[in-house]
């Protein structure tokens, strides 16, 4: 057993400087289905390869799509990779409350990880603040979001992100990933760099 000495202006002051600001991620990898805007995309595994042909990528595949829709891989990729970078700003307790927004949510989707049950995510605008609220089925608790990773994810899961109709070029993945060279509006709270690579931003 060791001890180690260290005073007390060493150790956060705030409880949410403790917290795991990465509690709620999913792989990217282990992601296979995803459940949204009445869309269920699904996680191709790639195929084998034809003779002097490249191997099949993997991909995605959708249900619930109308005659004449396809489903955008570059959108489907960037909703992935929202929930595996997905940030969590603190824990505000295991109390339902009217002004987290819940009742009225922005988003609500499902998420189906490999080996394990789905979980059903719901984003709700947090009154009177600017951040967001976001509830999961797998845990008890409210965790607070904040604008830059609420946003983000709620305009990937949009249905216009993840489909295509006819003769629709699709969008490049680099424009709807986490990093792109978008800069926030004044005074708009900034995603910080390195999200979804376990640092901790407050």
């Amino acid at each position: 057993m060791y001890t180690v000495e260290f005073g007390l202006y060493d150790a956060p002051a705030e409880a949410e400087e403790w917290e795991d600001k990465a509690v709620l991620q999913v792989p990217r990898d282990e992601i296979d289905q995803i459940h949204v805007a009445e869309l269920v995309l699904r996680r191709t595994p790639g195929g084998a390869a034809a003779q002097d042909d490249e191997p099949k990528p993997a991909g995605w595949g959708g249900a619930g799509l109308q005659q004449g829709e396809t489903l955008n891989q570059a959108g489907a990729d960037a909703l992935a990779q929202e929930l595996a970078e997905l940030r969590i700003g603190a824990v505000l307790g295991r109390e339902r409350k009217a002004e987290y927004g819940l009742e009225t949510a922005q988003l609500v989707l499902s998420v189906q990880p490999r080996g394990g049950e789905a979980i059903e995510y719901r984003v709700g605008k947090r009154e009177p603040e600017e951040d967001y609220v976001l509830k999961v089925s797998s845990r008890p608790e409210y965790f607070r979001l904040p604008a830059y990773s609420a946003e983000p994810l709620i305009e990937a899961a949009s249905r216009d992100k993840l489909v295509m109709t006819a003769g629709e070029p699709a969008e490049q993945a680099e424009a709807q990933q986490p990093g792109s060279d978008q800069s926030p509006a004044p005074g708009a709270e900034q995603r910080p760099q390195g999200a979804g690579a376990g640092g901790d931003a407050p």
